[in-house]
């Protein structure tokens, strides 16, 4: 009977610090009756809301711990976090920053162990651009560029979200378009969109970056996808 309750459902594993996304995508999927684990090496701060009944284990991200887990809570699809290397408050070269590549390996090498069907990296709209970017975005373009190569390799299916601003106090200097209009409103200046009557255009937010991503992950999306957001 349990089977039979569970069929269709995933199990899911996240992996990294806190991620604004991702909690929000974690929300998602609990609550369309997905089981749901974090593997983080923060020790106290809180994931997710205490409605959320899912599993979270604070530990070191280890090749042993991640295949452990992996095993243990017959993990379907596994996140990696990357709030890190998305948000602009370490977009400094004088700020420390932990290795992405360093997360990356044993989650992976943990992947390939115990097959999972499904790998999802977090990643930035910015690597849209061909220009090099700051370092940590660099760094972030690494990885992208590891999981793909790792997942050809092993013939497991991955994709890359590529996520723009999710929401903030402030609107970022470089949030495009959707930037200019809001800054302008709020300044009290008339705003013209260059848009013609067949155009298409959307504000996004977290509720509706969660729905897009657990759309994805239900058809097995693999490549790179990017999910903007106002």
């Amino acid at each position: 009977m349990a089977k039979g309750r569970d069929e269709g459902r995933m199990r899911i594993l996240f992996v990294g610090d806190y991620d604004l996304a991702g909690e929000a995508i974690a929300t998602r999927l609990y609550r369309e009756g997905n089981r749901i684990c974090w593997l983080t090496q923060e020790k106290q701060k809180k994931l997710w809301s205490s409605r959320i009944a899912g599993r979270v284990f604070r530990r070191d991200i280890s090749y042993r711990t991640c295949r452990q887990i992996m095993q243990g809570e017959s993990i379907d699809c596994v996140v990696i976090l990357t709030a890190p290397w998305r948000e602009k408050y370490l977009e400094t070269e004088s700020e420390e920053h932990p290795s992405l590549l360093s997360l990356m390996d044993p989650v992976l090498r943990a992947t390939s162990s115990v097959k999972v069907k499904h790998i999802c990296l977090f990643s930035s709209v910015d690597l849209r651009q061909e220009k090099l970017l700051s370092p940590i975005l660099e760094e972030l373009r690494a990885g992208e560029r590891v999981l793909r190569s790792f997942c050809q390799e092993k013939k497991l299916p991955a994709l890359v979200l590529r996520i723009g601003c999710l929401f903030g106090e402030t609107i970022p200097e470089d949030a495009g378009f959707a930037g200019q209009v809001l800054a302008t409103m709020r300044r009290g200046v008339k705003s013209t969109c260059p848009f013609g009557a067949n155009a298409t255009f959307d504000f996004l937010c977290d509720s509706d970056l969660a729905d897009a991503v657990y759309r994805l992950l239900n058809i097995n999306k693999t490549g790179i996808c990017t999910i903007a957001t106002g």
